[in-house]
């Protein structure tokens, strides 16, 4: 049985092997040596891969098409296959439905009859959540070595056999929808590669749902480093490049939207190539000006889109959209040259009466009519150059800088500068959607470096942090009020209201907090409510849900602060269900965990903060394994809590330990990156907090070593930052802290020295400050009034 194992080489294609298979099929015996020979030319390896499958079917009868292989009731991951609904030769797809029963929409789970050694990495695939995309939830191999792929499962039918869409206006409003899907794929840097109608389905609702979208890339891993070879594709809608083995690129898919225009408007394809050999469908890829079923500026539109050069086709797919809409619009095309007739013809026709008033007018300001337009015209590009250019530094360059070690810096100055062009254009009130959302997101990132503590990295700049943070609100805002059924914009405003509440509460400031986090809750659930599907706006909710419940936590309503904890948790719990090993669902719902445990203890419930925070914990270390910069501030926080619990019930050595782990995690992050200053207090917090343990344990050299390096640190950093409600409230600790130790091992005039100081640094206390510090400031008036201080309780 081993020569029926199927082995190609990296460039091959499991989809076009599949569809020459089946091909070969439909041939009598005699024919298919000599199809195999048209249409796989030089390609040895994928002839040989279909030979291998023509041979093994003839000894072994239907082995592809007939259930031998039935995978009914088999588990993939944490999926189980529950019955058939398609199969081709190289695959077969069953209903499926989570195992343990936590997830109850149906799934699709593709596997591939194809055995594989190793699994492609599909992280970046499963992130992928857009109302237009199928999601993939899951991947792996079984273990006798087949992949497989869980998907949502969709029901609807091919776009080009979609019944409710009469006219050619609802027929492009449906394109626009698959545009939009693949933009936001391209945004994530990956490719469809096989574009066609039976991958875009629409369902009874109308809505557009794109199939498969990166199984050519699970299917091929080392993508990135192909030059030749075939790809994953169909060849009446794959691009002269792909055929050709080129690597892929975002403008092949853009090329089979051109194809995917003509048959869905026109009714029919551009080129009819599947059944050609190779030579000849390449000859007549290259006639650029094959006859079109569309006419007039859609004929333009779908032919720039399938240019033979991939440099003259629109650059993105959002740019053939936006194309379609100017269509739609009756504006002018960026397809067709933009000729002064042309741009006048298109005003008039959107004017036509307001122009035929005027029109004696118009004659005598020809010249300078013609002038105008000609300025108009150069405005425009330079507008969409400017805009394109910030764009791609604010969000492509930041994104390829943001992991590497220090460069926090360099971050803000990339964003600084693509703010202050994308600023200038959405100046303007009428400013398109797209572009005030560019703005919005592009504050957002600035107040994420100056202050908003996601993974710990940040310039600690509170106030900054704040007032972008405030800028993204009012844009997003303003763009759900001129847009309001968007569902972008009012995801953006969910964010930029998430990260408004994070930058007051940085500031201690939980009273202008609890205002936005509670519309943040109610716009999430708005967002929600327009697409229940979209798992985005399911993690919105609960991110919006955590957050309003740090709010409450931070503003004294402590009861509903914990309900509110555990709501997010059993949110973003049944979210991790759905997809396991998402990476960003474990940091929410371990994030949500650390957040209960430090209510919960706060609160005097320790038994409760525990089994949260070992939880919390759990997550966080298998994070930590896979990640160490990204989420070694999630493992310390959850630590540290956890040796405070051990601190409490006196079991010192457990305590100190884990707090040196710690340690160790926090200077690491540090290093990473020396300008963050949060990462900075972080560190200090550890020595404090190593202190406390040391000194109770009775091991007073180690605790004053430990105490003097925190309240250095701390004096450092507050200089930076002095409204920073947590670099306050760590200088309080780290004050009556280490005046406990020096008045332990009997340094009564140096406790004494801190203790005053600590007591006339709250005399007028900063915003923001937990009732934690209370205890602090009580121990200082104890030693304080020991050493006769005019600052004791009562005499203030």
């Amino acid at each position: 049985m081993d020569n029926c194992i199927i082995t190609m080489n990296r460039e091959s294609s499991w989809d076009e092997v599949e569809a020459i298979f089946a091909a070969a099929l439909e041939r009598p015996d005699t024919e298919r040596e000599a199809f195999l020979a048209d249409r796989c030319g030089a390609d040895s390896d994928t002839a040989s891969a279909v030979r291998k499958l023509l041979k093994a079917r003839d000894r072994m009868g239907d082995f592809l098409q007939a259930p031998m292989l039935d995978f009914r009731g088999q588990l993939f991951g944490a999926y189980r296959a529950i019955e058939e609904i398609g199969r081709g030769g190289m695959s077969v797809v069953y209903r499926g439905e989570r195992a343990d029963g936590h997830f109850e929409k149906p799934t699709a789970i593709k596997v591939l009859l194809v055995q594989a050694t190793s699994a492609p990495e599909t992280r970046i695939l499963a992130s992928l959540e857009h109302p237009h995309i199928a999601r993939l939830l899951d991947a792996g191999i079984t273990a006798i070595g087949f992949r497989y792929l869980v998907m949502e499962l969709v029901h609807g039918v091919p776009l080009t056999e979609y019944q409710g869409a009469a006219t050619v206006a609802e027929k492009l409003r449906l394109f626009l929808q698959a545009c939009s899907g693949v933009q936001a794929a391209h945004q994530a840097l990956i490719v469809h590669r096989d574009l066609k109608p039976a991958n875009i389905l629409v369902t009874a609702e109308g809505t557009v749902k794109l199939l498969d979208f990166g199984i050519g890339k699970v299917l091929q891993p080392a993508a990135e480093e192909q030059t030749s070879g075939p790809r994953a594709y169909t060849m009446d809608y794959a691009s002269p490049e792909q055929i050709l083995g080129y690597p892929a690129s975002t403008t092949n898919d853009v090329y089979s939207l051109g194809v995917l225009l003509c048959e869905l408007v026109g009714g029919r394809l551009p080129r009819q190539l599947s059944e050609l050999p190779l030579d000849e469908a390449l000859r007549r890829l290259k006639d650029e000006n094959p006859p079109l079923p569309l006419e007039g500026d859609l004929a333009l539109i779908a032919r720039k889109a399938m240019r033979a050069e991939p440099a003259e086709r629109y650059e993105s797919a959002g740019a053939l959209a936006r194309d379609v809409e100017r269509y739609l619009q009756g504006q002018p095309v960026e397809a067709r040259a933009a000729t002064w007739s042309y741009r006048a013809g298109k005003f008039v026709k959107r004017h036509r009466y307001a122009v035929a008033g005027v029109s004696l007018t118009l004659v005598s300001l020809g010249a300078s009519t013609a002038y105008a337009l000609r300025q108009a015209e150069l405005a425009e590009t330079r507008f969409e150059q400017v805009r394109s250019l910030s764009r791609s530094v604010l969000f492509d360059l930041h994104d390829a800088v943001s992991p590497l070690p220090g460069s926090l810096a360099a971050r803000k100055q990339i964003v600084d500068s693509s703010l202050k062009y994308l600023d200038a254009l959405a100046s303007d009130g009428s400013a398109k959607e797209d572009v005030q959302l560019d703005v919005a997101r592009g504050y957002l990132r600035l107040s994420d470096i100056e202050g908003k503590d996601l993974g710990g990295f940040s310039l600690g700049r509170s106030a900054e942090a704040s007032l972008h943070a405030q800028k993204a609100v009012e844009i997003a805002r303003r763009a759900v009020a001129q847009h309001g059924a968007s569902i972008q914009a009012r995801a953006v405003l969910v964010d930029a209201l998430d990260f408004s509440t994070t930058a007051f509460l940085l500031r201690g400031e939980a009273e202008k907090a609890i205002p936005l986090a509670e519309e943040g809750v109610r716009q999430a659930e708005h967002l929600l409510a327009a697409a229940p599907q979209w798992v985005e706006a399911q993690l919105r909710l609960a991110t919006a849900t955590k957050q309003l419940a740090n709010a409450y936590q931070r503003g004294g309503k402590k009861e509903q602060a914990v309900a509110l904890f555990r709501r997010s948790i059993e949110m973003r719990k049944r979210l991790l269900d759905d997809a396991p090993n998402d990476l960003h669902r474990m940091q929410r719902y371990g994030e949500a965990n650390n957040w209960l445990a430090a209510a919960l203890f706060e609160g005097k419930d320790y038994a409760g903060a525990e089994v949260a925070v070992r939880e919390a914990l759990r997550m966080s270390e298998q994070l930590a394994s896979k990640d160490r910069r990204q989420y070694g501030a999630n493992l310390s926080s959850d630590a540290l809590l956890l040796s405070n619990l051990h601190l409490r019930a006196k079991r010192y050595g457990e305590a100190v330990e884990l707090m040196k782990r710690v340690l160790a995690i926090r200077e690491e992050v540090a290093a990473a990156e020396p300008n963050s200053v949060l990462a900075a207090m972080r560190v200090a917090a550890a020595f404090d907090r190593i202190q406390n343990a040391y000194r109770k344990w009775g091991r007073l050299p180690e605790a004053l070593e430990a105490g003097e390096t925190a309240l250095s640190r701390v004096r450092k950093i507050r200089e930076i930052d002095p409204a920073n409600a947590s670099a306050n409230q760590e200088l309080v600790y780290a004050m009556v802290d280490l005046a406990l130790t020096r008045k332990a091992a009997g340094q009564e005039q140096k406790a004494c020295e801190l203790a005053q100081e600590a007591l006339r640094f709250m005399k007028t206390p900063p915003k923001g400050m937990s009732s934690s510090v209370g205890a602090s400031v009580k121990e200082a008036e104890k030693i304080a009034e020991k050493c006769g201080g005019s600052l004791a309780r009562g005499k203030r």
